[in-house]
């Protein structure tokens, strides 16, 4: 124990004791830095240096009152002198008690953090888990999302992917069974999506055929039409010639008729030497397809009816590989 701390316990042991004198706390400033017994002191300290009436009018007179000044601010100095080494020392000891916290506390951190690093470490591991099982289930659930026109080679992908991604139960867990699951529902729907892929690949690369070869010919008859003859003038038209008699005259003949764009036509009579034309008679079933088909070649290959109507009868002939018409 030093000094300052025996002094302090002093003070504090004798507040209430024996009355204060200025002796003493000449002796010992330290003593005056309790409030209780700095009150004591100050009152005795008054009574002694205060003269109840100063004499100013001589020389022994004045010089009391300087002497007794200058022996209160000789006290006023030394007791402030005691209540500054007193702050030092206690700043030694709470720099000391901040030191030893700060040791304490970086040691305990450094044992709570020895204790909990299992811990955290599996927290990591289960939590990058968590997050690869999650993305992975995600995966499977929307492996079968297919937008408009998807590529071949993009569902062949998908469905690579889905036969080589690894299904590991010390990622999934008990989500397991549900993964497998949604592989094996997602590889026959991807298997189908791919078959029409190609299909539907292969007929738009034969409209586009078609079309271009169409086209062309189209093209070419223009190239090789003679130019318009300039017009003649209005003459009356020839008698018609009457067709030779028929032994069937006024019924039907059941001739057939055929043009290129695949309409079918019969010769139903003759009658007073004029030949009557109809359309031949299909299933209302196969008109419907047929015109279905054709409309569909013209909305998604923006071709015109005549080319539509080419492209169908060749589906129909058969000259469109993997690709028919059902009549």
């Amino acid at each position: 124990m030093d000094s300052v701390e025996a002094d302090m316990l002093l003070i504090q042991a004798s507040i209430a004791e024996q009355p204060v004198t200025v002796a003493s706390i000449e002796e010992k400033p330290v003593l005056a830095i309790d409030p209780g017994r700095f009150d004591r002191f100050f009152n005795a300290l008054k009574a002694e240096v205060v003269p109840a009436t100063p004499d100013l009018s001589t020389k022994k007179g004045r010089d009391a009152i300087a002497s007794a000044a200058f022996r209160v601010a000789k006290l006023k100095t030394a007791i402030d002198k005691a209540g500054k080494d007193l702050n030092a020392e206690k700043r030694k000891e709470i720099d000391a008690v901040d030191a030893q916290r700060r040791t304490m506390w970086a040691r305990l951190e450094g044992l709570q953090k020895e204790i909990r690093s299992p811990l955290d470490q599996w927290e990591a591991a289960e939590k990058a888990r968590k997050e690869r099982a999650d993305g992975l289930m995600q995966m499977l659930k929307t492996a079968t999302l297919l937008v408009a026109n998807t590529p071949s080679s993009t569902i062949e992908q998908r469905i690579k992917w889905l036969e080589e991604v690894s299904l590991d139960h010390e990622v999934l867990l008990d989500q397991l069974p549900a993964a497998r699951a949604l592989r094996d529902e997602a590889l026959p729907e991807l298997q189908a999506a791919l078959t029409a892929a190609k299909e539907a690949e292969a007929l738009r690369a034969e409209v586009a055929r078609l079309r271009a070869e169409a086209e062309r010919r189209e093209a070419e008859a223009r190239a090789a039409a003679p130019p318009p003859e300039p017009e003649k003038p209005l003459q009356q038209p020839a008698p018609e010639a009457a067709l030779p008699p028929s032994p069937r005259e006024g019924g039907s003949l059941g001739v057939g008729l055929s043009l290129d764009s695949g309409r079918h036509f019969r010769v139903s009579s003759v009658t007073d030497g004029a030949m009557t034309v109809e359309p031949a008679l299909l299933p209302q079933s196969s008109i419907l397809r047929r015109n279905q088909a054709r409309n569909a070649m013209m909305r998604e290959g923006n071709i015109t009816e005549a080319q539509a109507d080419l492209i169908v009868q060749a589906i129909i002939d058969g000259h469109v590989p993997h690709v028919r018409i059902a009549l």
